[in-house]
């Protein structure tokens, strides 16, 4: 009796998950087919705003732990302001500028080579990731209200720390 149960359960997720397959994946391959700039900034929208939401939560809950007046399971409240500029970085910004350059890119060099991934590589990593550092600070700067040079102190603060940190993450994960 207990087998056929699990024999039912297992029948009724892969049927489940079967048919969340048709439904669900095709809109994400008919999005990215037809406006791959829409999807990568949908994505990488979310993605900047799920890290910013992580990140908040997990500092709340380590300083929650760390203090003894407040409550361990007290709700952590969020930066709002914050997360919206991620959000906005990551969907208007960076989503669309990353689509763009990675077109141009795989067009400019449209071999899959080692040889031709490893140049593809080299240009992504010292030509565009310092833009893509300098666009993050500065542009994360201007939305949270600094003027003049204060605009700039960030980024020459992280932004050498970030582009060495990439270079020693991506150009081993993209060569092998």
């Amino acid at each position: 009796m207990v087998r056929q149960v699990l024999r039912n359960k297992s029948r009724h997720l892969r049927q489940f998950t079967t048919f969340v397959r048709q439904v669900r994946m095709p809109c994400f391959k008919t999005l990215h087919q037809n406006n791959p700039t829409l999807y990568n900034s949908v994505m990488y929208g979310g993605l900047y705003t799920a890290a910013e939401i992580s990140q908040q939560t997990f500092q709340k809950y380590k300083a929650s732990t760390a203090s003894a007046a407040i409550s361990i399971t007290a709700t952590p409240v969020l930066d709002i302001a914050s997360i919206g500029r991620y959000a906005m970085m990551g969907t208007a910004i960076m989503g669309p500028l990353f689509s763009k350059w990675y077109s141009w890119i795989d067009r400019a060099f449209p071999s899959k080579a080692k040889r031709v991934v490893f140049k593809k590589t080299l240009i992504d990593q010292f030509l565009f990731t310092p833009v893509c550092v300098a666009v993050f600070y500065i542009g994360m700067a201007v939305m949270e209200g600094c003027t003049g040079a204060t605009i700039f102190e960030e980024l020459l603060e992280k932004g050498p720390k970030t582009f060495a940190l990439d270079c020693c993450f991506w150009i081993p994960c993209t060569v092998r």
